[in-house]
């Protein structure tokens, strides 16, 4: 039996590592605005105005839980006032955000039915754009923290910018903080620069194991059953 130990041991450690790294799940940028944020204005009808561009990210998933999320946007252009948004995120299929990550690094937790992602229901939440350099205006960038509806997890989330006038990817790594997200979950991510030129409003799936993973993890368990199992009985 002493020779079952390591082929056990074996399987079991590629059936837990099998299921146990991040898992990519990427998406685009295909809203024009927010659901319900249509201000009455051009505005509405136009994906981009000016710069940065969104092309859309990568979220990584593992065991059920969002790790990071990042961001790629296109700045051909300098504008120094600009500042990234904060990450609104929404686990299920309904109106409500659930987390919030400040550009700052905190990250902030609601209520069941708390956060409305609807416009006229919470508005008072929401740090808005403005009208200056003719960019989309009064449409939601940020979490106002003074508003006294979520409650502060922690500031464990590691926020890397490259800075507009740049190429690059805005990173989100949430570090030790799980965010739970579960298996086949919709998750609706939204994001937008201080000017709200160009939106970021997508939903994803969390990812399921895959049959095979999920088979040599039980394969593992079954054989390490029936090896307890007689280790017992000739003892």
């Amino acid at each position: 039996m002493k020779k079952m130990m390591p082929i056990l041991g074996a399987v079991l450690l590629a059936a837990t590592t099998s299921v146990s790294f991040a898992v990519p799940v990427t998406f685009s940028d295909t809203q024009k605005y927010w659901p319900s944020w249509q201000n009455g204005t051009a505005d509405d009808g136009v994906d981009l105005i000016g710069t940065p561009e969104i092309f859309g990210g990568t979220a990584d998933f593992m065991n059920g839980f969002l790790k990071s999320v990042k961001i790629k946007y296109d700045n051909v252009n300098s504008f120094p006032s600009l500042t990234a948004g904060d990450l609104f995120i929404n686990v299920g299929s309904d109106s409500y955000w659930d987390y919030v990550v400040t550009s700052g690094g905190n990250i902030y937790s609601f209520g069941a039915n708390t956060f409305s992602s609807q416009k006229g229901v919470n508005d008072g939440a929401y740090t808005m754009s403005s009208a200056s350099g003719g960019f989309r205006e009064n449409h939601p960038v940020a979490y106002n923290t003074g508003s006294g509806l979520g409650t502060l997890l922690g500031t464990t989330a590691t926020v890397t910018n490259p800075g507009f006038g740049t190429v690059g990817n805005q990173t989100i790594k949430f570090d030790s903080l799980n965010l739970a997200a579960g298996y086949g979950s919709q998750l609706t991510l939204a994001w937008a620069p201080s000017c709200a030129n160009d939106v970021l409003y997508e939903q994803i799936n969390s990812p399921v194991p895959e049959p095979a993973s999920l088979a040599l993890l039980g394969t593992g368990l079954v054989g390490l059953a029936k090896f307890r199992k007689k280790a017992t009985r000739k003892s």
